[in-house]
């Protein structure tokens, strides 16, 4: 068969297994003729196909009277029998997943914002307390130096009576 149209693989499924050699057969355009897809040597007692342009691996597979398609990522090994079904729960849970990780992270976000507030206003409190704290020692300083300036006072006045007026 020619390759002209520009289709780099096609494949062919038989359900029952009775039209083919085997159940899948795979063709690539190979120097502008259609080549059969070799299957992949792995230990695997399973007969793998591996589409170049799906970067995926396929197999028939009998299910419920019929014959399904199943591809493997051959990156991480997992596997889908390609039913809408299961691709659409896979993509929902994915979905909540990431919606999940992202309200964490949200979470987290905030808890972080809240945590840097706490710590700046624990910083402002904090440097609030040393100006006081330098205040109130200025203060004492001036308290004791009014409180020495009256004692000096105070003795000037007694050093210049009599005892006998002081006790009156």
């Amino acid at each position: 068969m020619k390759f002209r149209l520009g289709v780099r693989e096609y494949w062919r499924l038989d359900p029952e297994g009775t039209l083919m050699g085997s159940a899948l057969e795979g063709y690539e355009a190979s120097e502008g003729e259609y080549e059969p897809v070799q299957p992949v040597a792995s230990s695997d007692p399973e007969r793998w196909l591996r589409s170049r342009v799906l970067g995926l691996e396929l197999r028939s597979q009998r299910q419920a009277r019929a014959t399904v398609l199943v591809f493997r990522d051959p990156r991480t090994g997992e596997e889908t029998d390609g039913a809408l079904e299961e691709a659409e729960r896979r993509r929902r849970i994915a979905e909540r997943d990431a919606r999940a990780a992202s309200q964490r992270a949200n979470a987290a976000e905030e808890r972080a914002s809240a945590a840097q507030q706490e710590a700046s206003t624990a910083k402002q409190q904090a440097i609030a307390a040393k100006q006081e704290a330098i205040a109130a020692k200025q203060a004492a300083s001036v308290a004791d130096e009014r409180a020495r300036s009256l004692e000096e006072q105070l003795r000037a006045l007694t050093a210049g009576t009599t005892p006998s007026q002081r006790d009156r």
